[in-house]
């Protein structure tokens, strides 16, 4: 039998009975909670409890003592500033130990999160990394937070994580998701090209990277080099042959006759052989050809994109578009108000970007994790 002590820096029934139900649910064995030089000594609360496994399985004492005392064969000390208003953080001694006790806050977390208790799912997957602060714990727990639109935090997270497991590229791209999330549009591409640049053959990062490309206003630094990369890796991906179209596309506009413009033509129409169900190639490739003035072929583009997708906002309005430029104003007025019907607000917007976070950090978070040093 091993014994757990426990200390904390405020006392109070209330404090201690709160404190003991928790670390039933631990494994502790010589876990100090915030203690202080500076509180009087009546304030000074130790519990003892006896363990098996460093499971606490009953509380045996509690007493007022002061600092420098042996208690139960667990010596105690006060160090400076660490003044806890709460249960305080634990302390598990052995690697082992604490990898097994986060173990066990990951999967309440994961619990908590099924049932539909996100704050809970968050202090489980803190406390986990804070046990051990291994690359799948810190991802969950960022993860957990940008899932509920705790995006800052988030971002702090998956920073520490990426600091501590610098070759995971799933922590970077999950960064890059946090800072897209809050509109840093360049520091998460940045983001995101690190982590397609540590796995290289995982289309998962190119996708998000095509997305955020899309999405933001300018061309986002380093992302056509990546999206190049991914079309000539996988020349038969209709996505890959799409996203790199876009990013053609924006840093050729202005110059309609371009290699940029031509080539993003030739790989707006492989995508489309290769997927003739992606309604996002045929109004690329509509917007191109309005760019160069060619409307009768822009809303030949656009009606297909509406035969593969009727509900497509983006191509009901710039077919309406089209039809202005070309005197149609009756189909032009038709189409925008199909346009204004599907619902393109700038909340619908909103609530896009984050089904294409969600999308991607589940994707993420079924990757394997990325190899780290086991716990001494």
């Amino acid at each position: 039998m091993d014994v757990g002590c426990i200390e904390f820096g405020i006392g109070g029934d209330r404090l201690l009975e709160q404190s003991f139900r928790l670390l039933q649910d631990q494994r502790v064995f010589g876990t100090s909670l915030g203690t202080s030089e500076s509180l009087p000594k009546r304030h000074r609360i130790v519990v003892v409890g006896e363990s098996i496994g460093g499971l606490v399985t009953r509380k045996t004492r509690e007493f007022f003592f002061g600092a420098g005392q042996r208690v139960g064969g667990c010596f105690f000390h006060f160090g400076e500033k660490e003044v806890w208003s709460g249960i305080g953080r634990l302390q598990i001694g052995g690697g082992a130990e604490a990898a097994r006790a986060a173990d066990a806050h990951r999967l309440a977390g994961g619990r908590a999160e099924r049932s539909g208790d996100p704050l809970a799912a968050v202090r489980e997957y803190e406390q986990a990394a804070r046990l051990n602060p291994s690359e799948q714990n810190y991802f969950a727990w960022g993860t957990e937070l940008l899932l509920h639109r705790a995006i800052k935090p988030a971002a702090e997270v998956f920073t520490k994580g990426a600091a501590a497991h610098p070759k995971s590229a799933r922590m970077l791209a999950g960064l890059g998701a946090a800072l897209y999330a809050s509109g840093a549009y360049a520091d998460a591409a940045r983001r995101v090209c690190a982590a397609s640049d540590l796995q290289p053959t995982d289309p998962t990062p190119y996708l998000f990277l095509g997305k955020m490309e899309k999405a933001a206003p300018d061309p986002l630094p380093c992302a056509e080099q990546e999206l190049a990369r991914f079309a000539h890796d996988q020349p038969g991906n209709a996505l890959a042959n799409y996203y790199y179209a876009v990013s053609l596309w924006k840093r050729g506009r202005g110059s309609e006759s371009s290699a940029n413009l031509q080539q993003a033509e030739a790989l707006l129409q492989k995508a489309v052989a290769a997927d003739p169900q992606l309604d996002e190639a045929y109004v690329q490739l509509g917007v191109l050809y309005s760019a160069r003035g060619n409307f009768p072929q822009a809303i030949s583009a656009y009606k297909k994109a509406l035969e593969v997708n009727p509900q497509s906002g983006e191509a009901h309005y710039r077919l309406a578009l089209a039809y202005k430029r070309t005197g149609e104003e009756e189909k032009s007025e038709q189409e925008l108000q199909l346009y204004k019907q599907a619902d393109k607000s700038e909340a619908a917007a909103v609530e896009q970007q984050r089904r294409e976070i969600r999308q991607f950090l589940i994707i993420l978070k079924d990757q394997p994790q990325a190899t780290a040093p086991p716990l001494k």
